[in-house]
């Protein structure tokens, strides 16, 4: 079979789409998916990643599997909103690896952070130790998951 030319932008799409449904795909074995030869699709992948638009390859784990099945969120304020104080906070959040994500809002509060523990007493005592003591982070309670509908960090390209 001959293999059909392709747009830069569309190969770079398509292979995109391809490892986010599976980056242990090997470059022959996306070559062939996508119809161009290997030594293309090597190029475009490494142009992907040199320009940033692939920033790293990992793997999605079972939170339950490995003991972490309680996902919560929280929104936080901060009361001080004084530049060095804010990025001293986001460095003291971030540095807690419960904290799976966070998030700036616009409005009313500050950030949504994503919580994973082991248990839902686990989330009293990040509460004990990081809202409660160094920093005065005002915060509206432990939304709790019961359940994911949804979960994922595909983007829809």
């Amino acid at each position: 079979m001959g293999r059909r030319r392709k747009s830069t932008d569309a190969l770079k799409l398509e292979l995109a789409r391809r490892l986010q449904e599976d980056c242990n795909t090997s470059n022959r074995e996306l070559a062939e998916q996508i119809d161009v030869d290997a030594a293309t699709l090597g190029r475009v992948r490494s142009q992907l990643e040199k320009g940033g638009f692939i920033q790293r390859y990992r793997a999605h784990l079972d939170p339950d599997k490995y003991g972490f099945g309680t996902l919560a969120f929280l929104r936080i304020s901060l009361e001080n909103k004084d530049k060095q104080y804010v990025k001293s906070v986001e460095r003291f959040l971030a540095d807690d690896p419960n904290i799976v994500e966070m998030h700036a809002l616009a409005g009313e509060w500050d950030y949504l952070l994503k919580i994973r523990v082991r248990k839902s007493t686990d989330l009293k005592e990040l509460m004990n130790e990081k809202f409660q003591t160094k920093y005065n982070i005002k915060h509206d309670g432990f939304m709790i998951s019961i359940g994911s509908t949804k979960d994922t960090s595909t983007l829809p390209i």
